[in-house]
């Protein structure tokens, strides 16, 4: 039985692929090192930069535990996203991330934050409340002495020309 040609193959895109997949091979074990030459390269030191984990990576913890080694091993700083409140109790048991973030509005509306911060307070690890997106939820994180947060509030508004 004869098959039809593939009428997409190119020499280029198979070099390519095959480049991407040494490149993905070579990256597999050694992400820290890797990836510290991109901010060298700007001239910028690793520690001045913080990489955010995904929520789905917290959830792993040989994989976080990794990755996190991997990255401070070359002076990156790293956080990772709480995909609820129950995980930071998982916290001491994982990799030390540098910052821990948690969706300000989640917190709140699940009355954690007092308890959020007192034990992030007792490991030591700055706690970043996300996602404020007004000044109620502002007002509201600060009745329970939160000292990071970030969101849609704290954006800058332009400025509109005359």
């Amino acid at each position: 039985m004869l098959s039809r040609p593939c009428l997409n193959w190119s020499p280029l895109a198979s070099i390519r692929s095959w480049a991407r997949e040494r490149l993905l091979k070579s990256v597999r074990y050694h992400h820290g090192l890797h990836f510290s030459s991109v901010p060298l390269q700007f001239g910028m030191n690793p520690s001045r930069v913080v990489i955010e984990l995904p929520a789905a990576a917290i959830a792993h913890k040989t994989f976080l535990g990794y990755l996190t080694k991997s990255y401070q091993r070359y002076g990156f700083k790293m956080a990772g996203n709480l995909p609820n409140a129950g995980q930071i109790m998982a916290m001491s048991d994982m990799a030390r991330l540098d910052f821990v973030k948690m969706d300000a509005g989640a917190a709140l509306r699940d009355s954690v934050v007092k308890h959020l911060v007192a034990y992030a307070h007792r490991l030591k690890m700055p706690l970043i409340f996300s996602n404020v997106s007004d000044e109620a939820q502002f007002n509201a994180l600060q009745q329970f002495d939160v000292h990071f947060v970030q969101g849609p509030i704290f954006d800058a508004h332009p400025v509109h020309g005359r």
